[in-house]
């Protein structure tokens, strides 16, 4: 979890024995990014703000104040959604990027040692 939550920050371990986590984690995020990154799910989530701001500004004009703001919020909070996605993308680069400059463990049984320190 500790490297799960540096590669979030965009951090890349320095413990090498921690690298393969590194890897790892950092191929499951982007597989969860480019999920993210299709079509519908911009559709949808648009969709949601959109309900989530008309029904804040029906319960608005009915008196029920606190209701209001509470959908209010949701919407503002989907409406940063694309934003905190933008950043964490660029994160998640420039860890792939670091992971590369580091050298990557081969499959073939390195001992989760870099190609170059296996020779």
């Amino acid at each position: 979890m500790k490297v799960v939550r540096r590669i979030r920050r965009g951090e890349v371990p320095d413990d090498p024995t921690e690298l393969p986590a590194a890897i790892d984690a950092a191929t499951r995020a982007r597989r969860s990014l480019d999920l993210q990154d299709s079509r519908w799910v911009g559709w949808l989530l648009g969709g949601l703000t959109l309900l989530w701001f008309v029904t804040g500004l029906l319960h608005a004009f009915d008196g029920h104040y606190v209701r209001a703001g509470y959908n209010l919020v949701l919407a503002g909070l989907f409406l940063v959604n694309p934003l905190t996605m933008r950043r964490q993308r660029r994160r998640l680069e420039a860890v792939e990027q670091a992971l590369r400059d580091r050298g990557r463990p081969s499959d073939h049984g390195t001992g989760g040692r870099s190609p170059v320190e296996s020779k």
